[in-house]
């Protein structure tokens, strides 16, 4: 049998190597665990000390008005964040009524968007020309006459129209947009 000869210097680097790797591993978990922590939890008693000095200079009436003013605030931004914009329907809807149209009555429905109203108009072209105000504009979905007649000389009507989603957004300072539909219930505005 013939002996292999096998040098010794890759091994040994290699040993080297890997043994200095597990010092240095071992040294940095030392310095971690028993300098490091320590430090940490050291910074971290000081910072809850330095809380509860805070929270004694503030009067408990203080404190308790202040939580009380917090909830108020919070219990607003809900009720504003469910507030439906109506106020953008009159001004709109009055941007797509003719002038020689008149309404007696309107019916609001928010979660379907649905509009339904009772106009009187000087004729069935004033009618036509008020249709077509309907269907040209962007903000609305759907414009169906549900019935017209002539009552004394004049046409009266009933319109059913679904307004888009855009009417019911209620535009906040910050620029963005918020839709307003949910737990919202009908509105009617009475006939006069």
């Amino acid at each position: 049998m013939q002996r292999v000869h096998v040098p010794l210097g890759w091994p040994r680097r290699m040993f080297v190597a890997s043994l200095g790797l597990f010092l240095i591993s071992i040294i940095a978990y030392i310095g971690l665990e028993y300098g490091y922590k320590s430090y940490l939890k050291h910074s971290w008693e000081q910072t809850e000390q330095e809380l509860a000095d805070l929270g004694s200079q503030v009067e408990p009436t203080t404190q308790e008005n202040f939580v009380l003013f917090r909830s108020q605030i919070e219990n607003l931004k809900v009720l504003l964040g469910r507030h439906v914009a109506v106020m953008n329907l009159f001004p709109f809807i009055e941007s797509v009524t003719h002038m020689r149209t008149v309404y007696h009555s309107m019916d609001l429905s928010v979660p379907s968007h649905e509009l339904k109203m009772t106009g009187v108009t000087e004729s069935y072209e004033t009618l036509a020309t008020q249709m077509k105000l309907y269907e040209d504009s962007p903000m609305i979905e759907t414009a169906e006459l549900e019935h017209s007649a002539i009552n004394g000389g004049a046409v009266k009507f009933n319109v059913r129209l679904v307004l888009s989603d855009g009417l019911f957004e209620i535009q906040r300072t910050d620029g963005a947009a918020a839709s307003a539909e949910e737990g919202l219930g009908t509105e009617n505005v009475p006939e006069q």
